[in-house]
Protein backbone atom coordinates (compact mmCIF):
# COMPACT_ATOMS: atom_id res chain seq x y z
CA UNK A 1 0.00 0.00 0.00
CA UNK A 2 2.80 2.12 1.07
CA UNK A 3 5.16 1.72 -2.30
CA UNK A 4 1.54 2.42 -4.15
CA UNK A 5 1.26 5.83 -2.54
CA UNK A 6 4.75 6.44 -3.33
CA UNK A 7 4.66 5.74 -7.07
CA UNK A 8 1.36 7.68 -7.34
CA UNK A 9 2.51 10.76 -5.46
CA UNK A 10 5.52 10.69 -7.70
CA UNK A 11 3.74 10.07 -10.67
CA UNK A 12 1.69 13.57 -9.71
CA UNK A 13 4.53 15.51 -8.85
CA UNK A 14 5.98 14.42 -12.31
CA UNK A 15 2.74 15.65 -14.33
CA UNK A 16 2.74 18.72 -12.55
CA UNK A 17 6.14 19.53 -13.71
CA UNK A 18 4.82 18.74 -17.19
CA UNK A 19 2.49 20.65 -16.85
CA UNK A 20 4.60 23.30 -15.14
CA UNK A 21 6.94 23.33 -18.16
CA UNK A 22 4.70 23.03 -20.68
CA UNK A 23 2.81 26.69 -19.52
CA UNK A 24 6.18 28.64 -18.77
CA UNK A 25 6.92 27.80 -22.36
CA UNK A 26 3.40 28.61 -23.74
CA UNK A 27 3.73 32.01 -21.67
CA UNK A 28 7.00 32.76 -23.32
CA UNK A 29 5.76 31.67 -26.59
CA UNK A 30 2.67 33.94 -25.65
CA UNK A 31 4.58 37.06 -24.59
CA UNK A 32 6.57 36.81 -27.80
CA UNK A 33 3.74 36.80 -30.21
CA UNK A 34 2.16 39.44 -28.26
CA UNK A 35 5.08 41.70 -29.13
CA UNK A 36 6.20 40.42 -32.34
CA UNK A 37 7.53 44.03 -33.36
CA UNK A 38 10.69 44.65 -31.30
CA UNK A 39 12.08 47.78 -31.97
CA UNK A 40 15.79 48.59 -31.32
CA UNK A 41 16.81 52.28 -30.88
CA UNK A 42 18.25 53.58 -32.77
CA UNK A 43 15.86 53.07 -35.93
CA UNK A 44 16.48 54.35 -39.36
CA UNK A 45 15.26 57.57 -38.05
CA UNK A 46 17.47 60.59 -38.65
CA UNK A 47 18.42 61.63 -35.31
CA UNK A 48 20.88 60.10 -32.67
CA UNK A 49 18.90 57.94 -30.51
CA UNK A 50 15.60 58.63 -32.29
CA UNK A 51 12.59 55.58 -33.02
CA UNK A 52 9.19 55.83 -33.36
CA UNK A 53 7.01 52.83 -32.71
CA UNK A 54 4.00 51.63 -35.48
CA UNK A 55 0.80 50.88 -35.67
CA UNK A 56 1.24 47.03 -34.02
CA UNK A 57 1.53 46.22 -30.61
CA UNK A 58 5.22 47.39 -30.24
CA UNK A 59 8.56 46.22 -27.60
CA UNK A 60 10.98 49.19 -27.77
CA UNK A 61 14.07 49.10 -26.68
CA UNK A 62 16.68 51.95 -25.56
CA UNK A 63 20.61 51.63 -24.90
CA UNK A 64 22.55 52.86 -21.85
CA UNK A 65 22.98 56.75 -23.70
CA UNK A 66 20.13 59.45 -24.10
CA UNK A 67 17.03 58.02 -26.29
CA UNK A 68 14.04 59.88 -27.62
CA UNK A 69 11.36 57.01 -28.37
CA UNK A 70 7.55 57.41 -29.06
CA UNK A 71 5.17 55.00 -29.56
CA UNK A 72 2.31 55.17 -31.44
CA UNK A 73 -0.96 52.72 -32.36
CA UNK A 74 -1.39 49.85 -30.36
CA UNK A 75 -0.47 48.27 -27.02
CA UNK A 76 3.50 49.31 -26.64
CA UNK A 77 6.00 48.41 -23.88
CA UNK A 78 9.38 50.98 -23.89
CA UNK A 79 12.03 50.31 -21.71
CA UNK A 80 14.50 53.54 -21.60
CA UNK A 81 17.34 51.55 -19.97
CA UNK A 82 20.67 53.90 -19.25
CA UNK A 83 20.82 57.83 -19.91
CA UNK A 84 18.68 60.94 -20.18
CA UNK A 85 15.61 59.65 -22.00
CA UNK A 86 12.25 60.99 -23.74
CA UNK A 87 10.11 58.46 -23.61
CA UNK A 88 6.83 59.38 -24.66
CA UNK A 89 3.59 57.28 -24.59
CA UNK A 90 0.88 57.87 -27.43
CA UNK A 91 -2.54 56.35 -28.60
CA UNK A 92 -3.37 52.57 -26.88
CA UNK A 93 -2.59 52.01 -23.39
CA UNK A 94 1.62 51.98 -23.18
CA UNK A 95 3.98 51.17 -20.16
CA UNK A 96 6.92 52.84 -19.96
CA UNK A 97 10.03 52.18 -17.99
CA UNK A 98 12.95 54.97 -17.38
CA UNK A 99 15.27 52.92 -15.96
CA UNK A 100 18.65 55.05 -14.39
CA UNK A 101 19.05 58.61 -14.97
CA UNK A 102 16.55 61.95 -15.21
CA UNK A 103 14.27 60.63 -17.56
CA UNK A 104 11.07 62.73 -19.03
CA UNK A 105 8.07 60.87 -19.37
CA UNK A 106 4.78 61.67 -21.02
CA UNK A 107 1.94 61.54 -23.64
CA UNK A 108 2.11 62.56 -26.35
CA UNK A 109 -1.65 62.45 -28.01
CA UNK A 110 -4.36 65.15 -28.63
CA UNK A 111 -6.09 65.08 -25.03
CA UNK A 112 -9.81 63.93 -26.03
CA UNK A 113 -8.95 61.37 -28.85
CA UNK A 114 -10.48 58.38 -28.83
CA UNK A 115 -7.89 55.51 -27.36
CA UNK A 116 -5.11 58.16 -25.87
CA UNK A 117 -3.47 57.88 -22.71
CA UNK A 118 -4.34 55.28 -19.86
CA UNK A 119 -0.50 54.53 -19.85
CA UNK A 120 1.57 53.37 -17.38
CA UNK A 121 4.50 55.09 -16.50
CA UNK A 122 7.48 53.79 -14.11
CA UNK A 123 10.49 56.22 -13.38
CA UNK A 124 13.47 54.44 -11.78
CA UNK A 125 16.95 55.75 -10.16
CA UNK A 126 17.12 59.31 -10.89
CA UNK A 127 15.09 62.69 -11.05
CA UNK A 128 11.77 61.94 -13.56
CA UNK A 129 9.43 63.96 -14.99
CA UNK A 130 6.26 62.85 -15.37
CA UNK A 131 3.02 64.52 -17.52
CA UNK A 132 0.02 62.77 -19.04
CA UNK A 133 -2.60 63.44 -20.93
CA UNK A 134 -6.47 63.60 -19.41
CA UNK A 135 -7.29 60.16 -19.38
CA UNK A 136 -6.33 57.97 -16.15
CA UNK A 137 -3.05 56.91 -16.00
CA UNK A 138 -1.07 55.41 -13.43
CA UNK A 139 2.32 56.93 -12.43
CA UNK A 140 5.59 54.72 -10.16
CA UNK A 141 8.12 57.47 -9.60
CA UNK A 142 10.62 55.12 -8.33
CA UNK A 143 14.13 56.46 -6.55
CA UNK A 144 15.50 60.14 -6.92
CA UNK A 145 13.17 63.62 -6.73
CA UNK A 146 10.61 63.41 -8.98
CA UNK A 147 8.38 65.74 -10.38
CA UNK A 148 4.74 64.80 -11.45
CA UNK A 149 1.98 66.90 -13.24
CA UNK A 150 -1.25 65.50 -14.25
CA UNK A 151 -4.19 68.03 -13.48
CA UNK A 152 -7.10 69.53 -15.67
CA UNK A 153 -8.32 66.04 -16.18
CA UNK A 154 -11.64 66.28 -13.59
CA UNK A 155 -13.47 63.08 -15.54
CA UNK A 156 -10.84 60.93 -14.97
CA UNK A 157 -8.74 59.87 -12.12
CA UNK A 158 -5.09 59.07 -12.11
CA UNK A 159 -3.39 56.79 -9.63
CA UNK A 160 -0.18 58.33 -8.19
CA UNK A 161 2.59 56.50 -6.32
CA UNK A 162 5.72 58.53 -5.57
CA UNK A 163 8.98 56.16 -4.03
CA UNK A 164 12.10 57.15 -2.49
CA UNK A 165 13.13 61.33 -2.42
CA UNK A 166 11.33 64.23 -2.31
CA UNK A 167 9.18 64.22 -4.81
CA UNK A 168 6.73 67.22 -6.36
CA UNK A 169 2.68 66.22 -7.51
CA UNK A 170 0.45 69.01 -9.09
CA UNK A 171 -2.76 66.92 -9.39
CA UNK A 172 -6.61 67.35 -8.88
CA UNK A 173 -7.78 67.39 -5.58
CA UNK A 174 -10.51 64.69 -4.65
CA UNK A 175 -10.58 63.03 -8.12
CA UNK A 176 -6.20 61.87 -8.58
CA UNK A 177 -5.55 59.34 -5.60
CA UNK A 178 -2.61 60.29 -4.91
CA UNK A 179 0.06 57.87 -2.12
CA UNK A 180 1.41 58.96 1.32
CA UNK A 181 4.86 58.71 0.20
CA UNK A 182 4.63 61.87 -2.08
CA UNK A 183 6.21 65.07 -0.06
CA UNK A 184 4.89 68.14 -1.64
CA UNK A 185 1.39 67.95 -3.07
CA UNK A 186 0.06 71.23 -5.22
CA UNK A 187 -3.84 70.52 -5.88
CA UNK A 188 -4.91 72.01 -9.33
CA UNK A 189 -6.78 75.33 -9.65
CA UNK A 190 -8.69 75.64 -13.21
Amino acid sequence: MEKGYHMHKSLISTLALAVLLVGSVAGVSFARAAYENVIQCPDSTPGDGYCDGTNRDDLMKGTPKDDHMRAWRGVDVMYGYGGTDELSGSYGPDVVYGGPGGDDLYSECEAREYGCGKDEKHGGPGDDFFSGSLSSERYFGGRGDDQIADYGSPDNPDYIRCGPGLDNVIYNKGIDKVASDCEELQPWKP
